[in-house]
């Protein structure tokens, strides 16, 4: 199956979750994996997966608006054609404070756009890997700062576990 993670950092903590999401997916047998910035991707990346995971960092309690014109204008131009009806999706974000500061919304705001395409959502569920006591089931979720706090090894298995459920549900809604 194909996985692409889509990315959007300031300070290079997303891109370096994104890498753990990544490392996640390829660790399910027969995975091929692109892990990519907002500027890198395209339509093609999105049709070509058949699971797709979503990363920014929490700006203003919202989606970085980077990530939000990638999916205004990439994703959206997918909607007439259904091309990603039935395809699994997940998300993944950084803040400042990692659950506060509206980083739960902005996950609620990933997968949302997901849902308007008819993907199958895939959440962070309380049983996986890394999640924290205080953790959220939309998704993985590290506290960055300004990119001067570097995750925990919980974090890392957080997003990592993630990545292989993604690659993992990707794989039997193919089959």
């Amino acid at each position: 199956m194909n996985v692409t993670v889509i990315y959007d950092s300031y300070y290079g903590s997303t891109k370096a979750m994104a890498a753990e999401v990544a490392a996640g997916a390829s660790s399910v047998a027969g995975a091929a994996v692109r892990c990519l910035s907002v500027d890198e991707a395209s339509r093609d990346d999105l049709e070509w997966a058949d699971g797709i995971a979503l990363g920014c960092p929490t700006h203003m309690g919202s989606i970085a608006w980077q990530m939000k014109r990638f999916i205004d204008e990439e994703f959206a131009a997918l909607w007439q054609s259904h091309v990603l009806v039935g395809k699994a999706g997940t998300v993944f974000t950084t803040g400042g404070a990692g659950g506060a500061g509206g980083t739960e919304l902005t996950q609620i705001a990933l997968l949302s756009n997901l849902a308007q395409h008819g993907m199958i959502l895939v959440t962070h569920p309380h049983n996986m890997p890394g999640f924290r006591p205080d953790g959220m089931a939309w998704g993985a979720t590290w506290a960055t700062g300004r990119g001067d706090r570097p995750p925990t090894q919980r974090q890392i298995d957080s997003a990592r576990s993630q990545g292989q459920r993604l690659a993992e549900v990707a794989g039997k809604l193919m089959a």
